[in-house]
């Protein structure tokens, strides 16, 4: 699991970031709103999952992100008017960014991979409670499966102690075999937790290896879970563990994937390119206050010894409840895909200034739908 930490890690955090326009017209328009300059580093900042409701009333909300490189936690305050950076010091945690997750301003829960278990604790980093799950499961997180969470269950990747994926033998019995996604039960008063959904059927009948197999989910409309894996075209949204919607939503920036050779599962120069030039599904989101899915796509990259290249891209799909496409938003990475988080306000994202590593542009945009 650390190899691939590294990977998502790696590929999120090596390009330069700047917004480029949408040549073709959608259905939806992503309009600017109001820009807030704040002494933070976009380039390493992360956005930390929070329990969200449509039915939020504060006037002001609060975000969380993490500096990867201290680990602290830094909170934001933000309304219709105005972001205010309000502190890096109030949260004690040794985590990163993917294990946490917000239950309220002072309840977070953590997920600890090393020994299998979820705590609930304060935001002194006292425990107040503990979910120790069975180790017939391998709970997993990553940068794009944060744990996560609504009022009644939390959301992890799922992974096996057995099956080794290094081969295609193994592969092909891993996909049929493993449930990749746990989902615990926070709210009864015996918690309990169960392995759902299932592989992609191309993953299922090839065997191939993309270099990455934990798939990106989020709580969605009526608290259904939306799914998606990082070289499949479709999202797939499940009612606990049933299977109800199934559709393609494709970028039309992705041509075709390429499997990781087998042969290259030790030349990390191979790794390093890989991750630059092949295009992936990242993460999938939910806005709660506009009813609409994103499904967050990297483009096919270029290596370029030139540092301030701006030709790599990535872009989002905005999508219905019904998982219909809106349409698809081009950006390149000036702007940090890590940082694109609903609010009651808009949506919240980040640019670095080029002039000035050490200052953020955070940008609110309202995603319009066109008539």
């Amino acid at each position: 699991m650390k190899k691939i930490f590294y990977v998502i890690f790696l590929s999120s955090v090596t390009f330069l970031f700047s917004c480029t326009s949408q040549k073709k017209k959608s259905e939806v328009s992503f309009i600017k709103i109001k820009e807030f300059e704040i002494a933070v580093n976009s380039r390493i900042l992360v956005s930390i999952n929070k329990r969200i409701s449509q039915h939020n009333s504060e006037k002001t909300f609060k975000i969380f992100f993490q500096d990867i490189k201290t680990k602290k936690i830094l909170s934001f305050d933000i309304n219709k008017d105005s972001l205010k950076f309000v502190s890096d010091t109030l949260y004690n945690t040794r985590n990163y960014f993917c294990d946490l997750f917000f239950y309220s301003n002072d309840l977070i829960y953590s997920f600890h991979n090393n020994i299998n278990k979820i705590t609930l604790e304060n935001n002194h980093g006292e425990n107040l409670k503990t979910y120790q799950i069975s180790e017939k499961y391998a709970a997993v997180s990553s940068p794009n499966c944060k744990l996560t969470g609504n009022n009644n269950y939390l959301l992890l990747a799922n992974a096996s102690r057995i099956i080794n994926v290094g081969t295609l033998k193994n592969r092909l019995k891993y996909y049929k075999q493993i449930k990749p996604l746990l989902l615990v039960n926070i709210k009864d008063s015996i918690y309990s937790y169960k392995a759902i959904g299932d592989f992609p059927e191309k993953y299922i009948s090839t065997g191939d290896d993309y270099n990455e197999f934990i798939p990106s989910a989020c709580f969605g409309s009526n608290n259904n879970i939306c799914v998606s894996f990082s070289a499949d075209n479709y999202l797939y949204i499940y009612n606990n563990s049933n299977l109800i919607l199934k559709k393609k939503v494709k970028s039309k920036f992705i041509k075709k994937f390429k499997p990781y050779p087998d042969d290259k599962n030790f030349d990390m120069l191979f790794l390093k390119n890989y991750i630059i030039k092949e295009p992936k599904y990242l993460s999938v989101i939910y806005d709660p206050w506009q009813k609409l899915y994103f499904r967050m796509v990297k483009h096919r990259g270029a290596i370029s010894v030139d540092k301030n290249s701006s030709g790599n891209s990535w872009s989002v799909i905005a999508l219905d409840t019904e998982l219909n496409i809106l349409g698809e938003k081009q950006f390149n990475y000036q702007y940090n895909p890590d940082v694109f988080v609903p609010t009651p306000f808009g949506i919240l994202m980040a640019r670095s200034l080029i002039s000035d590593d050490s200052k953020t542009v955070f940008t609110l945009i309202k995603i319009k739908k066109n008539e």
